[in-house]
């Protein structure tokens, strides 16, 4: 056994965040051997990625292998890997995601170890027969997702990042028709992904941006795009009907949640009439995720799993 780890997932496309758990893991001296199983299996086929798998755990004797969701991969595969190594299923999606690929939760019943980036998914894989599911939260890449200097093509009063919904829209609508200056961007909305440098240019460039996930409705579930957002130091406003987020975040403190459109109003005319109110959310929001919520605390609690065996 060394210090390798076997990551399966996709390091190759810019703005993954296996990206950067492969470069936490780095940090806490493991040598990562990425493994790009979507270009693999697409270029070579499902059986050629079977016994690359064989033959690069057999080769390295790796610490962990961990498989990033590894949807579409049949399970025989990962149960044969735990049988040679330690291994490791990391969920970052949400309930009604895993429902259309339930080889996930099947995954996870066969590696050696599990976790989901949510606590109610983390307990629903249980229920479905996994004997432990760790709830672990992805974190942030503080490398790249970091306060930047203004930059005029993205200076906004709010800003939203995220794919094209029709509450979103709803939001979108309401926020112009108040007259705020107002930027969406993502799939349908700015024509491109915004991820890397460009997200913490869109952060540091509007004075407020708007968290919406796309489940509202959903108890102990949260997107980790609060947390690149509240990194990139921004003053964040958090639809939270479930009050999920205050486990994690303090209302008016470091964060300021409300609770539908007009709400949203309210608290934006507040939070603009007292800008040392403004100024200590979003120090304090910055501050926490610093201190609690990037991938290096994700990578230690993984080692912790592990380790505690």
């Amino acid at each position: 056994m060394n210090n390798i780890v076997l990551l399966v997932g996709v390091c190759d496309v810019k703005g993954s965040t296996n990206i950067a758990q492969a470069i936490a893991f780095a940090k806490h001296n493991l040598n990562v051997v990425p493994i790009n199983y979507r270009t693999i299996i697409t270029k070579h086929g499902m059986q050629y990625f079977s016994e690359l798998m064989i033959y690069a755990i057999k080769k390295f004797n790796p610490y962990l292998v961990l498989f990033s969701k590894c949807s579409g991969v049949p399970t025989k595969i990962i149960k044969k890997c735990t049988e040679l190594s330690t291994t490791f299923l990391w969920n970052p999606d949400p309930k009604p995601t895993i429902e259309h690929v339930p080889e996930v939760i099947e995954h996870a019943r066969n590696c050696t170890y599990s976790s989901c980036t949510s606590k109610s998914v983390a307990e629903w894989f249980e229920s479905c027969g996994v004997e432990k599911c760790h709830h672990i939260i992805e974190g942030l890449d503080y490398d790249v997702l970091r306060p930047v200097e203004l930059d005029k093509n993205y200076e906004a009063t709010i800003s939203f990042i995220g794919t094209k919904t029709e509450e979103r829209d709803k939001y979108y609508v309401h926020l112009k028709k108040a007259g705020y200056n107002t930027k969406f961007y993502g799939p349908d909305y700015s024509g491109a992904e915004v991820v890397d440098d460009e997200f913490a240019k869109v952060c540091s460039s509007s004075k407020y941006m708007l968290s919406l996930n796309t489940y509202n409705n959903i108890p102990y579930y949260f997107s980790d795009r609060i947390i690149r957002l509240l990194g990139c130091g921004s003053f964040v406003f958090h639809l939270d009907n479930t009050g999920t987020l205050n486990d994690y975040f303090q209302d008016m403190k470091e964060i300021v949640y409300f609770s539908d459109e007009n709400d949203l109003l309210e608290k934006i005319k507040m939070i603009e009439a007292d800008e040392e109110l403004y100024k200590s959310i979003a120090t304090a929001g910055y501050d926490r995720v610093m201190r609690e919520y990037t991938w290096d605390n994700t990578i230690q609690q993984i080692i912790k799993v592990i380790n505690e065996k």
